[in-house]
């Protein structure tokens, strides 16, 4: 008489794990060879790796444990007298809430960029964090002895948003003490 177990395994075991059906024979009618046994043991070790190695799979191509924010400033030259200097000519903003891929994400900002604005992605700034939020404040710094300024962009994170805000003066600060800045925007990830 043969005696069938059903063994369903875990919904995290990926699709090759499948369903896993061990038959047993009363010892009465088990008549095994040399062969058939070796067989056996093969397949349970067999069947033993394969489920060790799917439930300890982990994706490696997108980590889904934290989030990403980043920032590409985009920047051009700005002609001032007989001189040319580096000024901002816009943004981007990403925010990725379950993790991303630090490439993909940059190489979408800069494409942005330089489909909205024509910024070659050489002159493309990058600014990422893991934190929760992000602002992006605007200011014009003025170049000593040419009687011009330029547009620039400070980018902050926090883990709130006044901490973020913060740090976006911060960084405006040790650029340009002496300017006024103006607040752009701010974005978030709520996890």
């Amino acid at each position: 008489m043969v005696v069938g177990h059903i063994i369903t395994l875990s919904s995290d075991c990926p699709a090759f794990c499948g369903w896993l059906i061990l038959f047993t024979q009363k010892k009465s009618t088990m008549k095994l060879t040399k062969q058939k046994k070796q067989l056996l043991g093969l397949t349970l070790v067999l069947i033993a790796s394969v489920m060790m190695i799917g439930f300890t799979y982990k994706s490696q191509t997108k980590s889904h444990s934290s989030r990403l924010l980043m920032v590409g400033i985009g920047y051009g030259q700005k002609k001032c007298g007989s001189s040319s200097f580096s000024e901002a000519i816009s943004y981007e903003y990403y925010r990725d809430c379950f993790g991303g891929n630090y490439s993909d994400i940059t190489n979408r900002i800069k494409k942005q960029l330089y489909d909205s604005y024509g910024v070659d992605e050489s002159n493309v700034s990058i600014k990422s964090s893991t934190k929760s939020y992000a602002v992006i404040v605007s200011y014009n710094k003025e170049i000593p002895g040419w009687g011009c300024s330029v547009k620039r962009y400070a980018v902050g994170f926090g883990n709130n948003y006044d901490e973020a805000l913060q740090d976006a003066v911060s960084v405006k600060k040790a650029d340009d003490a002496g300017s006024r800045y103006n607040f752009q925007t701010f974005f978030y990830c709520n996890n």
